[in-house]
């Protein structure tokens, strides 16, 4: 009786083991969390038609799914779709003598199932390297290579006014410099003072260009924009934005 009791209370204790069911991935990107929870990490992300394997069971919209890594995490259920299992043929109703079938040639291997490919990451270098990725797109290369332009311009501008600023300030101060050590040196009072026009030139010169250059460039958003229409055009060959960003 004893036995008896401590069966039923291992059996009551012990988790029921989980199944695995073999499954698709049935969106354009289903992400891997490392806990059953949306806010959870995300450790892997898997692309449409990756084939997958899942807990049979669904708990509270999750399911437990295996990486081609032998780890484990966890997945939206609508996310994933389970195959149909294999229905055997139907048996006849009655018996009956089955004649000899014609000789055949042995029918083709089924080929092995195939899963979705996956493309080689390729980083970004800068905005002209983006807009020349995209050349296969007009429309997109249009965009990409404006706003590489005014980028190219903005800099062009931005750095060119802070440079001719500053040699403005330099030479204002050099004057003025020299003019306070030879008044120094002679001993006796000066009244004519080097103009300050250098200084405060330099000084505009330098404000001016830099809002000029920084309204050229273009922003982050317009950069997103065509990063957005390549992908719409092209959802089998999409941009990732990762850390860091172009533009302003």
């Amino acid at each position: 009786m004893t036995r008896i009791v401590s069966l039923a209370m291992a059996t009551l204790l012990f988790p029921v083991l989980a199944l695995a069911a073999p499954a698709k991935v049935r969106v354009f990107e289903a992400q891997v969390h490392s806990k059953p929870e949306a806010t959870a990490p995300v450790v892997s992300t898997l692309p449409e038609n990756t084939a997958v394997s899942v807990s049979e069971e669904a708990e509270k919209g999750w399911r437990k799914i295996r990486l081609p890594d032998g780890g484990v995490g966890y997945v939206e259920d609508a996310a994933v779709a389970l195959s149909d299992p294999a229905t055997p043929p139907p048996a006849d109703s009655a018996p009956s003598v089955a004649a000899p079938a014609p000789e055949t040639a042995p029918a083709p291997a089924a080929p092995p199932p195939t899963t979705a490919p996956t493309h080689a990451r390729i980083y970004v270098k800068d905005l002209d390297h983006f807009a020349e990725l995209v050349k296969s797109d007009l429309e997109v290369h249009q965009r990409a290579e404006s706003i590489a332009s005014r980028t190219r311009t903005g800099k062009i501008v931005l750095f060119g006014s802070l440079g001719v600023g500053f040699v403005g300030l330099a030479a204002g101060g050099i004057a003025f410099s020299s003019a306070d050590n030879h008044c120094a040196s002679s001993g006796s009072g000066c009244n004519d003072r080097p103009s300050a026009a250098p200084i405060i030139a330099g000084a505009a010169i330098g404000l001016v260009g830099s809002l000029v250059g920084w309204a050229i460039m273009p922003s982050r958003n317009e950069f997103l924009d065509a990063l957005n229409l390549w992908n719409t055009h092209h959802p089998d060959e999409p941009f990732e934005l990762e850390h860091g960003s172009m533009g302003r």
